[in-house]
């Protein structure tokens, strides 16, 4: 009997041995609690429809924030085409070919001197559309028309564009005939809403400025254009290392995941008997630490970036939404 009962002993310790063994795995090693599962669904994309949207994280079917900057885009484009139906101002007297001059320098004070007596803030000189605007005022000269938009069907945007100015956006004024001065043809530009409109545009901050004397259809004339425009530089763009870092950062916890799917398959095969168990679960707990280092990583880049693209897009909205 004594034989049985110290068989029937022995029996019990092994079941018992057995029993735990499935708690001597990994779980009891300080596994990050952060599984791969969690990290599944970090993606830049962002829904638009709360105020802190820029900073969600969450896979979403809604529009990016990108997207919504393409969005914004083709309203500033498209009000500009809108603005470039101004119908221009054409003055006439029978004031002498002197009292009648224009100047660049002139036109400039005297548009900056309107916006002083709205109380706005006055207009940088820009020597890049100051070329656009020569431009515009040359074409006209060359072909004889008086239209913001060219018989080529050119308008201010493209010849803005042409001249390498990006802009947010982009207005025209233009005047041909004698006016007796700077001042005169400022007055008339600020006697057309449209025109005033665009002197006293808040979204502008710069202004490029050509005159011109020639003939135009058999008389002579003096022409002028002034070009306004808000640079693209005015509103801090995302950075685009950020966004090339992010989608690398992403590539790369993708494999280091199927890494640790490997190396959890191997914990899986070796016993705790193993003399290599407890180093084997080290080695996994260690990838597993430096992957939910790096996507706490990825996620603090992905913030930045959504961040940065929230303050563009409130850059553009304030521009498209400004007025006089």
């Amino acid at each position: 009997m004594k034989i049985y009962r110290l068989l029937l002993t022995v029996l019990i310790f092994f079941i018992v041995i057995y029993a735990f063994r499935g708690y001597l795995r990994p779980s009891d090693y300080g596994l990050v609690n952060n599984s791969i599962l969690q990290t599944l669904g970090v993606s830049t994309n962002t829904s638009s429809t709360t105020a802190d949207a820029g900073l969600e994280l969450s896979a979403s079917s809604s529009p990016s924030l990108l997207d919504k900057i393409k969005e914004i885009d083709t309203k500033i484009n498209n009000y500009t085409i809108n603005r470039d139906k101004l119908s221009p101002v054409i003055g006439n007297n029978n004031s002498s070919d002197v009292e009648n001059r224009l100047t660049t320098d002139g036109i400039f004070f005297a548009a900056n001197s309107e916006r002083v007596n709205q109380s706005l803030d006055v207009l940088k000189r820009n020597s890049v559309l100051d070329i656009s605007a020569q431009i515009k005022l040359n074409d006209m000269f060359s072909n004889q028309y008086f239209e913001h938009v060219s018989p080529s069907g050119t308008s201010v945007s493209d010849v803005v564009n042409g001249v390498g100015y990006t802009f947010l956006v982009v207005g025209e004024n233009l005047a041909l005939g004698n006016f007796a001065g700077d001042s005169k043809v400022t007055a008339a530009w600020m006697a057309s809403p449209g025109h005033r409109a665009n002197i006293l545009d808040k979204r502008y901050t710069e202004i490029g400025v050509a005159v011109g004397y020639g003939m135009y259809k058999g008389q002579m004339q003096w022409l002028a254009v002034q070009h306004f425009a808000r640079p693209m530089s005015s509103c801090p763009s995302p950075s685009a290392g950020i966004k090339t870092k992010i989608a690398t950062d992403k590539n790369d916890l993708v494999q280091r995941e199927e890494d640790i799917t490997t190396m959890k398959k191997v914990v899986d095969k070796t016993e705790s008997s193993d003399a290599n168990f407890t180093l084997t679960v080290s080695s996994y707990n260690a990838l597993v630490n430096d992957y939910n280092n790096r996507l706490k990583n990825l996620r603090t880049e992905i913030a930045n970036y959504n961040e940065q693209v929230k303050n563009y897009n409130t850059c553009l909205d304030s521009v498209t939404l400004a007025t006089q």
